[in-house]
């Protein structure tokens, strides 16, 4: 099955859930977890990574706790997307914040699917295992998520908020990185004009 085929399978998938009622950054969720893929696919990230991307929030955030039911039917995800994309959507989903941005901050550019790290779960606190390929995984979702939700809600993600991102720019591919420095400077033109 080609990427371009399992991409529409998941948007088919993401449509039955009912993504497409629920609102989300000014639009519906299916918008955006489109967007957040579609931007990994322009920035040439793996087939894995975008299709976790597409996904990013079917089993709910930390910050955003929809629920869908699937967090015990994950069989369901993987047999849309295949088990690799479902693991890093899960991983996406169900870790807190802090360990992904803990783990965030001890990634270097040799992190390979050998490097290990741990996430935690943001239900049961435990302790969940990560290699340094998923992780960059992670970090080019949870950058395509906010440069996406960032051109719908400037409000929320001004230039100082982008700037948390900048710790990422290492592990993004160059059009992702273009993204953000277009967005951070409109953000400084917006904080200029909007200076007296």
């Amino acid at each position: 099955m080609t990427q371009k085929n399992r991409f529409d399978d998941g948007k088919r998938f993401l449509q039955s859930l009912g993504f497409d009622n629920v609102s989300h950054s000014k639009r519906t969720l299916f918008h955006h977890l489109v967007a957040t893929g579609m931007l990994l696919q322009d920035w040439g990230c793996c087939e894995n990574t975008c299709l976790a991307g597409l996904v990013h929030a079917i089993y709910g955030t930390e910050s955003f706790r929809y629920r869908t039911g699937l967090l015990d039917h994950r069989e369901a995800v993987q047999n849309v997307i295949g088990a690799p994309a479902e693991r890093i959507a899960w991983l996406f989903g169900i870790c807190t914040g802090k360990s992904l941005w803990n783990q965030f901050s001890s990634l270097d550019t040799s992190a390979n699917q050998h490097s290990q790290h741990a996430l935690t779960h943001r239900t049961t606190a435990e302790d969940l295992p990560c290699d340094g390929s998923e992780l960059l995984a992670l970090a080019n979702i949870t950058f395509a998520n906010a440069i996406d939700q960032a051109q719908h809600l400037p409000d929320r993600y001004d230039a100082a908020k982008l700037d948390t991102l900048r710790c990422l720019l290492p592990f993004i591919p160059p059009g992702g990185v273009e993204a953000f420095n277009l967005l951070s400077h409109q953000r400084r033109i917006s904080m200029a004009i909007a200076s007296p």
